[in-house]
């Protein structure tokens, strides 16, 4: 721990084992509520990976995690359907 205030990083990222379990583990729920809470007090953008529900990004939104990805955005893909996708999402305006 007395390294963690030296490192040079600037996001935190939580494995998907706490995401997917939090809601079967009192102790893993409050594991993943103190990450969040010190990620947020060192300044880090909080990314939790493996989110598949909708109440999990609620939930996590609520504790300050402000990123996140997993199966409830987007299920893994070919790379050439990576503009398919972005396109769906995203206007692109042609100027001149």
């Amino acid at each position: 721990m007395s390294y963690l205030k030296d490192l040079k990083v600037d996001s935190l990222k939580i494995d998907r084992s706490f995401i997917s379990n939090y809601r079967n583990c009192t102790s893993t729920e409050a594991i993943l509520q103190h990450i969040i809470q010190l990620g947020r007090a060192l300044n880090l953008d909080i990314i939790a990976e493996g989110i598949e529900h909708e109440k999990d990004v609620h939930y996590l939104a609520e504790l300050g995690c402000n990123i996140g990805q997993g199966y409830f955005f987007a299920r893994p893909a070919a790379p050439d359907s990576l503009f398919d996708q972005i396109s769906a999402f995203c206007v692109i305006e042609q100027s001149g």
